[in-house]
């Protein structure tokens, strides 16, 4: 079978985009946000993930979206702690949750508790945004 003699320009309806930053070192009982995305199209946020550089030795982190700098209510995941998720966790959210719109900010909170310990790992969080781009 040969390959197809002409290219056709077909864009998706829909494109999943991971916006990903890194917390250097976070410490005990802290919450800090990230700077954050503009997102130029609607968009839904689909997951979150973590991915910390050293093991978990004791304590919990969670991981939030933030949307225009707040976290959604609701939207707060344990990803990261001592006994299961000791590298690194994921937390999918149901399509339709988490809808917003064309400009926009999208970024990431990472909390540990007051037992947080890995070391001075740093954490890689990454959050996964379905991309309207009908009529693009």
């Amino acid at each position: 079978m040969g390959r197809a003699g002409q290219i056709e320009r077909i864009i998706a309806k829909g494109q999943v985009v991971p916006f990903t930053t890194t917390f250097s070192a976070p410490t005990a009982g802290a919450t800090v946000n990230a700077a954050g995305f503009v997102v130029p199209w609607e968009y839904e946020i689909l997951g979150v993930s973590a991915l910390s550089s050293a093991t978990v030795a004791d304590g919990l982190a969670t991981v939030s979206p933030t949307v225009n700098g707040s976290v959604p209510s609701g939207h707060t995941y344990a990803l990261l702690d001592e006994t299961v998720n000791t590298n690194s966790g994921a937390a999918v959210i149901p399509r339709g949750k988490l809808v917003g719109a064309a400009g926009d900010v999208i970024g990431a909170q990472l909390a540990t508790d007051a037992d947080w310990d890995t070391s001075g790992g740093n954490v890689t969080v990454t959050i996964w945004v379905l991309a309207h781009l009908e009529g693009v």
